[in-house]
This record gives structure tokens, C-alpha cells and sequence, in this order.
């Protein structure tokens, strides 16, 4: 193939003398909003997006999104979003040198280019070739960041300067998108060190504590020598705060597994009336300290459901602990309802002070206590009932909160009976 120079293949003056199609403001707009709706809703699929819009609304083979990477080997280009016959190239990279979108990038201006492999030997490789490409840059902080293209496979189809208008007024719309994208990704990755340095710090926590406890469970049983019993309620209270931490420490654990997407599910026949007792036999001393009732009332047939027992076992743990600590007088009762032809349901109620609506939502959020004062003289780290949702949600269900300030709080784990 013989190499040419650039001015042959670019030939974006031809936009200007082209018969212009008539402008679809109509389809634009929908256009417009549909990108608008999905940065509201999936900010992540935004690049993909517009790939898929420039598709429809230019009426071309392929389309897509560049954005320039700095790489090892030199600068390239990232198929960030990628539709019609390239739509499986996304990923895709090019080297900036050896691309198009580089000199749309250099020349910071709409470019057309005809059979771009002509120039650009990494083009040659595409395929189906390619007969044009319209591309435009958009900005962020000012300086170009990436294109915008779209791809004619076929040599019937030309494009004008309405395609160059509708780019452009896209491009604006990728700036915004592309640095929600990013900040989305920022984000991802801080989230994800935060759960790997949770869970490294635990694990560096518990050994420690595994030593101070299996240490103190001999002075207290005399194996290695007698003690006093002023020495021995030292050595329970070493025991009650070391195994305070271990919980505090597995809360971490379990919310930055979860977090980073590494808790399996293991659904099995479970029945709900069978754990709900469990863990009463759990939290039962916990309630006598405190002076409360517990009780377990059931509604419908009783009836096994396939989830994981394991994981319903420690929304509800958290649940009912939860209650009984924050309950001062009165009770705590377990309600199982099977009554609702595709959902089984866990109320947990209690008596206590009740939650106000401005907070319903924002206990759920790691971190959050209810009462910073409360919690400091019972203890916890504000991620009970963040692990409740969670994991009610990989197992396919949900933990929702029914609260009026002075007449208690109703917290409901419903699970489908059926996956």
C-alpha cells in the first residue's frame, strides 16, 4: 500500500459543499434527554451512551467514543464506548501518533477523513474498512480530551454538516459526561482500597486479640497458676471487651467483603420460624440484662424458603440485637409472615424511643448511629444495619424500616420464596 500524506485522506472541506440532509430536532431532543436520563441513572454507561446515540442519530455503521490514555509506550486512544459494526472493539486502543482522533485532537476542530488507512496504517487493520469518519473533540478543563466519531462503512453514505452540528452539540454533553465517568471510576477505586484496608486492618487486629483472649481464658481457669477474685473480674472484663472488638473487627470484615463483591450466596431449604429461634436463644441474656420480653409470633403456614441461612441468620442477629439495645423497657417481638404469595417476611418490633423520618434512611449508610452517646456506652461501629441491606440484597431481598418517634420501631426482612 502506498503511503500518503495527510492532506489526501483529510477532507473536511467537502462538509461545506455537500447537500446538507434536513435537521430532526425531534430526534435530537430525545436524543439529548435519553444522555441527560443516564447520568442521572447509570453515569457509568454514559460514554456507551452517546456511542449508541451518534449511531442513531447520524445514521451510521459504527460509532463511538476515543479518550486519550497516557500509556508506557506513548499516549493512545481508548474505545470508551463503541456501537454498530465496531461495536465489539470496545476497549480498543490506538496509538495517538497513528490515530485519527490525534490530529482531530491536535487541530482541536471537526475532521473528516476517506479511507483514513490510507495514512493511518493502524486503520488498515480494521474491519470492515472504512470508507469515512467524522470526528469532533470535546473538552475538559478546556483541553481536549477525546472525540467523538462516526464511521461510514459504506460508500453510499456521505456525511454533511448536519452531521458535523449534531457532533458538536454532543461533544458538549461528553465534557460533563466524561467527567462523571471519571470521578465514578475515582470513586470506585477509593471504595475499593477503603475495603481492602478495612479488611487488612482487621485481620491484623484479630490476631492479636485471638492471643489476648485464648491467654486470659487460662489465668481465669488457674491452668496457669491460681488467682484472686478481684484478679478473675479483671480477666472477665478483659474477655467481655477482647470478644467486643473481635465483633466490632468481623462487622468490618463482613461490610468490606461485601463491598467489594467477594460474599457468596449458598441458598439452602431454610426455615424461617427455626432461625428466628436461634438467634432469640442468642440475644436472650442480652434482653434479660436489660430487663426486656422477648417473643416469637408466626402468621401464615409455615413453610421453607430457599435462601442463605447463614447470611438470614446475621441480618437477623443484627436486627434483634439491635432492638434489645436500643430498647430501655418493654419488649421485643420476632413476627414471621408467609401470608403474601411471593414474599416471606421478618418483622422485628420493639418498644423503644422510635426513629425520626430525616433518619429512616441515613441509619442504613455505613458508619451511621442513631445516638452517637447511646452507642459510645453499648458499643458498635455504625455498620449493622449497612450489612443488613446488603446482604438482604444478595440474597434477593430487602430490609425496610416502619418508625413513629414514642410508639417504637418495626424493622422488615422480606425474601422472595422462590429464586
Amino acid at each position: 500500500m502506498t503511503v500518503v500524506n495527510l492532506e489526501d485522506v483529510l477532507t473536511t472541506p467537502e462538509l461545506d459543499f455537500r447537500a446538507s440532509r434536513k435537521p430532526d430536532y425531534e430526534a435530537e431532543n430525545r436524543a439529548l434527554v435519553a444522555v441527560a436520563e443516564e447520568m442521572a441513572m447509570r453515569p457509568g454507561h454514559i460514554l456507551q451512551k452517546l456511542a449508541d446515540i451518534i449511531l442513531d442519530v447520524c445514521h451510521c455503521d459504527s460509532a463511538g467514543v476515543s479518550i486519550l490514555e497516557p500509556s508506557e509506550g506513548g499516549d493512545i486512544f481508548r474505545w470508551h464506548g463503541t456501537a454498530g459494526l465496531f461495536g465489539s472493539m470496545i476497549g480498543g486502543t490506538m496509538p495517538r501518533n497513528a490515530s485519527p482522533c490525534g490530529v482531530v485532537l491536535d487541530r482541536d476542530s471537526v475532521a473528516l477523513f476517506s479511507h483514513p488507512e490510507r495514512f493511518f496504517l493502524a486503520a488498515a487493520a480494521l474491519d470492515p474498512p472504512i470508507e469515512e469518519i467524522l470526528l469532533v473533540p470535546f473538552h475538559v478543563d478546556g483541553r481536549p480530551a477525546g472525540t467523538l466519531w462516526a464511521i461510514a462503512h459504506n460508500a453510499a453514505r456521505r456525511f454533511d454538516a448536519e452531521d458535523s452540528r449534531i457532533l458538536k452539540s454532543l461533544s458538549q454533553l461528553a465534557s460533563a459526561g466524561f467527567q462523571l465517568y471519571a470521578s465514578l471510576e475515582t470513586a470506585q477505586r477509593a471504595s475499593l482500597a477503603k475495603s481492602q484496608f478495612l479488611a487488612t486492618m482487621s485481620h491484623e487486629l484479630r490476631t492479636p486479640l485471638t492471643g489476648v483472649i485464648g491467654f486470659s481464658n487460662l489465668l481465669e481457669t488457674d491452668v496457669v497458676g491460681s488467682t484472686s477474685g478481684p484478679q478473675k473480674e479483671m480477666l472477665a472484663r478483659i474477655q467481655t471487651s477482647s470478644w467486643h472488638l473481635v465483633g466490632i473487627i468481623d462487622e468490618i470484615l463482613t461490610f468490606s467483603r461485601a463491598e467489594s463483591g467477594k460474599l457468596e450466596v449458598h441458598a439452602t431449604a431454610t426455615d424461617l420460624v427455626e432461625v428466628a429461634r436461634e438467634v432469640l436463644r442468642i440475644v436472650e441474656p442480652q434482653a434479660n440484662d436489660h430487663g426486656l420480653r422477648l417473643s416469637l409470633e408466626e402468621t401464615g403456614e409455615r413453610l421453607e424458603i430457599s435462601t442463605d441461612r447463614g447470611k438470614v441468620r446475621q441480618i437477623l442477629i443484627n436486627l434483634v440485637g439491635n432492638a434489645v439495645k436500643y430498647t430501655p423497657t418493654g419488649s421485643v417481638t420476632v413476627l414471621i409472615d408467609t401470608t403474601e404469595s411471593d414474599w416471606a417476611a421478618v418483622h422485628v418490633s420493639d418498644t423503644g424511643p422510635g426513629i425520626g423520618a430525616h433518619l429512616r434512611e441515613l441509619i442504613f449508610e455505613p458508619f451511621t448511629q442513631v445516638d452517637g452517646s447511646h452507642t459510645r456506652a453499648t458499643g458498635g461501629a455504625g455498620l449493622g444495619l449497612a450489612i443488613c441491606r446488603r446482604l438482604a440484597e444478595l440474597i434477593g431481598g430487602e430490609v425496610t424500616l416502619e418508625s413513629t418517634i414514642g410508639a417504637g420501631s418495626t424493622f422488615t426482612l422480606r425474601l422472595p420464596k422462590t429464586r
